[in-house]
């Protein structure tokens, strides 16, 4: 599945990296409170060009898109931090961007910042394919929360500067 929920955002940093405009991303989606000021200044911290309204109008979207598709949650948590060892005795840890509870079950996402065409995302000859990019990384944060006896609902990647969800097989 790829779901739109919002429309593109123009988003860029003055030091020309995708990972500031990632982390700008993460931080905003974890602080978000519904005021616009917040966006504000971390886009001020970050060195962020992005109009702050269209952000908020984009994040406001998203959450109205996961309640609309999983009802009202029971309880969100953000940056979920985890840590386990494997079957082959590797230890894992790591932090999921965003865990989403319901009565039916949990919901996990994970934000991913790209700026290119939405259809690579999907296209399984594309290298920017969410699957064969991010499939092992959502399989380890699956594995993390049915360790904490979580009943996985769905595995959710949020594309928040495309407006974009994929859901994860």
């Amino acid at each position: 599945l790829c779901a739109n929920f919002a429309g593109r955002l123009s988003i860029s940093s003055t030091d020309d990296c995708d990972a500031t405009i990632g982390n700008f991303i993460h931080h905003t989606m974890c602080l978000w409170n519904g005021e616009t000021c917040v966006l504000e200044q971390l886009a001020k911290e970050y060195g962020i060009n992005a109009d702050a309204d269209s952000m908020a109008n984009s994040i406001t979207s998203f959450w109205d898109w996961m309640e609309h598709t999983y009802g009202k949650p029971t309880k969100i948590e953000r940056e979920v931090p985890f840590s386990f060892v494997s079957d082959n005795g590797q230890v894992v840890t790591g932090e999921i961007d965003l865990v989403y509870h319901t009565a039916e079950g949990d919901v996990l996402v994970d934000y991913k910042t790209y700026q290119g065409s939405p259809a690579h995302l999907t296209d399984e000859s594309s290298d920017f394919h969410t699957g064969k990019k991010y499939g092992a990384q959502i399989a380890l944060y699956e594995e993390a929360l049915k360790r904490n006896h979580s009943v996985i609902r769905d595995r959710l990647v949020c594309y928040l500067s495309l407006g974009v969800i994929i859901r994860m097989k």
